[in-house]
């Protein structure tokens, strides 16, 4: 079997809304605009960088699996609301949880869960916008038949990505994308903590403690693009967020040695409960 280069399994969902910001040239019509295009092009750059710290969800899911943790279909976020979900920002903010979910049930060959979190986030794109994607070469249908071979899926992904980004290359999304990339911050760290605290596995714990590297840009990003949605609850909920993690660095990271990180079963029911908070826009819609 071919190494694999997990970046390539940021998923689907996430892709699709970066392939939407990746390639749009700057506008030369007037000074005005063309200010606009560069200040666009400096946010696309941020994103990028973004890009590169933030975390595979199948890596991540890999790593639960790998610690020996067993499957917990009690994590998941609600798979029966996801009809309900009325609005883009909550439609957004879904299509992260729902990803992050997906992933976590595929790589412990849970088929049925992955397929059915696949088909919601396909339907959720859709209402985003993103419908001539998955239709054009019938990506679920492939992704199903190949479900059980990675290396297949990680062609699929890459062949995913180039059609995304050819779609959507001239349409501005940034917002949608900052708000899934934060729903699946949002669930990673949160079965990552929820494992944690029921297992005491000081692996998962620092993975927790991890993301603290991926959420102090992402909340700067969100607080710089606020032009179609109004995220400041959201920034406010993960600030607090940040405060717990941060609580849970015993030493932190030099040039020379990592950052010594760990949270107590108080700090972790105290992140646990906060993140619920933010989940349950979806969770309980």
């Amino acid at each position: 079997m071919k190494q694999l280069n997990w970046f390539r399994f940021l998923p689907v969902f996430l892709i699709l809304l970066i392939g939407c910001n990746s390639n749009k040239e700057p506008s030369s019509e007037n000074d005005g605009m063309a200010d606009d295009s560069m200040g666009m092009d400096s946010v696309k750059s941020q994103v990028k960088e973004f890009i590169h710290i933030f975390p595979s969800h199948l890596k991540v899911a890999l790593m639960f699996k790998n610690a020996g943790l067993k499957y917990d279909p009690g994590l998941l976020i609600s798979s029966g609301n996801s009809s309900k979900l009325i609005t883009n920002y909550d439609r957004a903010l879904g299509l992260g949880f729902y990803g992050v979910d997906m992933a976590y049930s595929a790589i412990n060959n849970q088929t049925q869960s992955s397929i059915n979190l696949l088909k919601i986030s396909k339907s959720l794109s859709q209402e985003l916008g993103l419908e001539s994607v998955y239709e054009s070469k019938k990506y679920v249908e492939k992704f199903e038949s190949n479900l059980n071979n990675v290396d297949s899926l990680s062609d699929l992904i890459s062949d995913l990505f180039s059609e995304s980004d050819a779609f959507l290359k001239d349409n501005n999304k940034l917002d949608i994308t900052l708000l899934t990339f934060a729903g699946g911050w949002i669930e990673t760290v949160y079965l990552a903590a929820s494992l944690a605290k029921s297992t005491k596995n000081k692996a998962i714990i620092e993975l927790v403690g991890d993301q603290l590297v991926s959420l102090n840009p992402l909340v700067k990003l969100l607080g710089e693009n606020q032009e179609n949605f109004d995220f400041t609850t959201l920034i406010k909920q993960l600030k607090e967020s940040k405060e717990i993690l941060e609580s849970g660095i015993i030493t932190p990271e030099t040039e020379t040695e990592p950052m010594v990180f760990d949270l107590d079963d108080k700090k972790l029911d105290q992140l646990i409960l906060k993140l619920e908070e933010i989940r349950s826009k979806v969770n309980n819609a």
